[in-house]
């Protein structure tokens, strides 16, 4: 039975949970998987869509498979129809067009990889997407091909008043993370600085300099997930909610057993 590729991480939870042997869908030795992936976004102002890029490095230990399949869920209003895949240049995967250092440099019909933009998306089941492409495109070299994976998230931004949740779906490689690796993707999703941030998707989202919201996981998610407030007001999500009512809880649970205590040494 085949598992579907979103369902990695908690698949992989159980099986270290239980000490038991890799959950099916994990990587073994000699075996094609996701070395890396990196997301990159920035989220405009009065926008609604959202461009996405994920660099990804893949190890091809063993039998390569003839190409890669690629999967998408959709989220909400979030969709993605088209997508487009970039080569790196000499000096490796480059950043991405909002960060210093310049934008990468998108492939062209003579490297033999479709420009971005041009290739569709094939609906599956419910609302994921695939597609598949050739690894010959890709260009490998020495048991490794890395690319990136460039695509436009169509209503990606909800808006409600100044209350704002944003979706990004992630375009997945479908193959198992890296045997042993700790720490597979990276997320940098960029926001306008007024707007203030009070909850997520993953959990771990922790704010760095000039807005952008960052996270790092062991296995590449299906989506990556913001919601808050375009006017700066902070106001609690369901995280911090549950945190206060469980400090209550233990407050009050405290208070009995202090008076308790008291009425036994009296």
């Amino acid at each position: 039975m085949r598992i579907p590729t979103a369902l990695l991480p908690l698949l992989a939870s159980v099986a270290f949970l239980a000490g038991g042997e890799p959950a099916e869908g994990q990587a073994a030795a000699g075996q094609a998987s996701v070395r890396s992936a990196r997301l990159f976004a920035v989220v405009a102002e009065g926008g609604t869509d959202v461009e996405v890029r994920v660099d990804y490095r893949v190890a091809l230990e063993g039998p390569a498979p003839a190409g890669l399949r690629l999967e998408i869920l959709g989220f909400g209003p979030a969709s993605v129809e088209r997508f487009g895949v970039e080569t790196p240049g000499a000096a490796g995967v480059r950043p991405p067009p909002s960060a210093p250092g310049g934008s990468p440099r998108a492939a062209t019909a003579d490297a033999g990889v479709p420009a971005p933009g041009t290739l569709p998306l094939t609906t599956e089941t419910g609302s994921m997407r695939t597609a598949v492409i050739p690894l010959a495109a890709l260009a490998p070299a020495s048991g490794e091909a890395s690319f990136s994976l460039v695509y436009r998230v169509a209503g990606a931004v909800e808006r409600s008043g100044p209350r704002v949740r944003v979706r990004l779906p992630i375009l997945v490689v479908d193959l198992p993370p890296e045997p042993g690796a700790s720490r597979i993707f990276d997320a940098s999703v960029r926001l306008p600085e007024a707007w203030a941030v009070s909850g997520g998707f993953p959990t771990g989202l922790a704010r760095t300099a000039g807005g952008t919201w960052e996270v790092r996981l062991p296995v590449v998610p299906a989506l990556v997930s913001l919601r808050g407030r375009s006017d700066g007001a902070w106001r609690p999500g369901m995280p911090e909610a549950l945190d206060a009512l469980a400090a209550i809880v233990l407050v009050g649970f405290g208070l009995v057993g202090w008076r308790h205590l008291r009425k036994v040494a009296a």
